[in-house]
């Protein structure tokens, strides 16, 4: 019998302290779709790509956002997958939504730096119970590459925060007025579970 991936204890510790490290959550043929996608992110950047190093710098730090409506592959990880299920449970929320997908690749030799920083300023959003992200890297010395695709989830208590500031990504929601839930065909709700 399989043990459940989020016990009382995980949900109990999230809850304390904003993290939690689940292990195998995708299976191996979803790593693989992962891969897929980063490489298909990387093949035709998007009109959010950033290049984050230096010219000068030997290796390269490449970002892109919100690719999931065109990379079939993401698409169906943010939403089918086990993880809105994973975010439900950790953020203790009757819905979740998706916000939006990350891709970061560092490549080997990288010097750039990732500050230690968390993401929510960044964010158009606030509210109680919010899938956040705290991360920070070195640069990245290896000859290999590095690879990340973050997906990022609202629970049901997000609202809309507009903020004075250009916000990372820049989502434009000027009909959604400040303190609104979420409710917008940007952010699909993707628990309880939708049908493929």
């Amino acid at each position: 019998m399989n043990e459940p991936m989020v016990t009382d204890e995980v949900v109990a510790a999230f809850a304390r302290d904003g993290v939690v490290c689940l292990r195998s959550v995708l299976d191996p043929g979803q790593v693989t779709a992962a891969a897929e996608a980063i490489e298909a992110v990387l093949a035709a950047p998007g009109p959010l790509t950033q290049v984050a190093s230096a010219a000068d710098d030997p290796g390269a730090f490449t970002e892109d956002f919100c690719r999931w409506q065109e990379i079939p592959q993401i698409g169906q990880l943010a939403r089918y997958s086990q993880v809105p299920a994973l975010a439900a449970a950790l953020m203790a929320t009757p819905q979740v939504r998706f916000y939006h997908d990350h891709v970061l690749v560092k490549e080997g030799r990288t010097r750039q730096r990732t500050p230690w920083h968390q993401d929510q300023p960044y964010y158009n959003v606030d509210g109680r119970g919010l899938s956040l992200t705290v991360h920070g890297a070195p640069g990245f010395g290896y000859p290999t590459r590095r690879r990340i695709l973050s997906l990022r989830y609202l629970s049901a208590g997000a609202r809309h925060a507009p903020r004075p500031w250009r916000t990372s990504p820049p989502f434009d929601l000027g009909e959604l007025p400040a303190g609104a839930p979420m409710d917008h065909p940007l952010f699909p709700v993707v628990w309880p579970a939708v049908s493929v």
